[in-house]
């Protein structure tokens, strides 16, 4: 299936590329800013991606393939005592969506995502094991053009003290609606939670704008914030798709 407009920064859509044709996006710049939990007050955490890039192509017309990696993050902790700074590539990240189940009256779609994440970063900035996960994206056509989305996943993640891994279960809502045929306006909620405590339940809410630069080229610029101490306080991410 073809990609449709632009979707949700966190939701994953699930509709796939046809075969033939490329989808790149490009999360041209992230930025996250908390104040840490689990440290003394005043110290602040914040960390900037540039060109987080994930390529898909269509394998058959109900699936996909994804390939993303990280090209540059950088991570700076500041306390009284000084700031400390990391920075380097990413992580490499491989994904197939599989498009499973479908409802033309609804205008619905269901579609399960395994992905993979290999440690190729540098400089500090990853924690060098292998994780993975599940994710199961949804989406449904409402009345006046509005759509609703959905999403589910579950991880395997490294655990802080780097000898085994805790599991994560996350979720998302997202709703959208077109103000004119290339602008579009969006509002969504993001929930985590994790086997390390829930001191690392994250839960944001947000909003974006959508707009149709050119027939094949979209951007996407959300600004969320953080509904408890698990979350960045607040995360602006602008990001550009291209269809080819």
């Amino acid at each position: 299936m073809a990609a449709g407009r632009v979707a949700a920064q966190v939701t994953e859509s699930p509709m796939t590329v046809a075969p033939g044709h490329f989808l790149l996006k490009v999360d041209a710049v992230s930025l996250k800013f908390e104040d840490q939990a689990s440290v003394p007050v005043g110290t602040r955490y914040s960390a900037v991606g540039v060109g987080a890039t994930f390529l898909t192509t269509g394998l058959s017309e109900h699936v996909d393939l994804q390939v993303g990696l990280e090209l540059f993050l950088r991570a700076r902790l500041k306390t009284s005592g000084g700031t400390t700074s990391n920075s380097g590539i990413g992580d490499l990240y491989i994904r197939p969506k599989w498009t499973f189940w479908s409802d033309a009256g609804l205008q619905s779609l269901a579609a399960v995502m395994p992905y993979v994440k290999l440690p190729s970063n540098s400089g500090g900035v990853g924690n060098h094991a292998a994780e993975g996960g599940v994710i199961v994206p949804w989406s449904m056509a409402l009345d006046r053009g509005y759509r609703a989305g959905a999403m589910a996943e579950w991880a395997v993640v490294r655990n802080d003290a780097d000898n085994g891994y805790d599991s994560r279960w996350g979720a998302s809502m997202v709703l959208q609606g077109d103000l004119n045929p290339s602008v579009g306006l969006y509002a969504e909620s993001t929930l985590a939670l994790t086997t390390a405590g829930l001191s690392r339940t994250a839960l944001t809410a947000g909003g974006g704008l959508t707009v149709e630069a050119t027939r094949n080229v979209q951007i996407d610029l959300e600004f969320s914030a953080g509904l408890t101490r698990g979350a960045a306080d607040w995360n602006p991410v602008l990001r550009v798709r291209w269809h080819f």
